[in-house]
């Protein structure tokens, strides 16, 4: 496979500390998207970057826990979260350029509430909501069982809101993706 670069590309690849590009192919057929990965020399082992910010779609899993407990849910949340960034990173949104599902994650301190998806708001191009997840007893739990949880919820709240916007995706990829 031959890779065309162009000339802004290269001036910007000439001007960093780079070991290698590489071409990238996320996605399935019919709609495979391509993009040129940059992989850093700073000792980091291989750190992904995407030359071109602007395309697809900013993810983040940001949240609030009632407890200390919930510490472990967080752990599992940044997991997931870096699961799903190479799916959204390839997806086209239209519009929409970054989706925020925040966590609202119960515990020994106090609750957010009714278990379930809430507050879906679109404010320009950023997609957002809010997930309550109920107090499982997570002191009590493996991280498998919480992982699971945490997945099965936040692809609700992603289903939620890109059906809100009006966003057609594959829930199959979607979820595969999660794994």
């Amino acid at each position: 496979m031959t890779a065309i670069c162009s000339t802004a590309i290269a001036s910007r690849l000439t001007t960093t500390n780079l070991a290698s590009v590489a071409l990238v192919v996320m996605g399935i057929w019919p709609t495979p998207v391509v993009r040129l990965m940059v992989v850093s020399t700073n000792g980091t082992g291989p750190y992904p970057s995407l030359i071109d910010p602007t395309l697809g779609m900013k993810f983040s899993l940001p949240g609030q826990l009632r407890g200390p407990e919930c510490r472990r849910v967080k752990q599992q949340s940044i997991a997931l979260q870096r699961k799903l960034e190479p799916w959204f990173g390839s997806f086209d949104g239209g519009d929409v350029t970054e989706l925020a599902v925040v966590l609202r994650v119960d515990g020994s301190l106090g609750s957010f509430g009714p278990e379930g998806v809430e507050n879906i708001a679109i404010d320009e191009s950023t997609l957002t909501c809010d997930v309550v997840v109920a107090d499982k007893g997570w002191a009590d739990l493996h991280d498998e069982e919480i992982a699971e949880i945490l997945r099965t919820r936040v692809l609700q709240a992603i289903d939620a809101c890109l059906r809100t916007a009006e966003i057609a995706y594959d829930a199959q990829v979607l979820e595969t993706a999660s794994y």
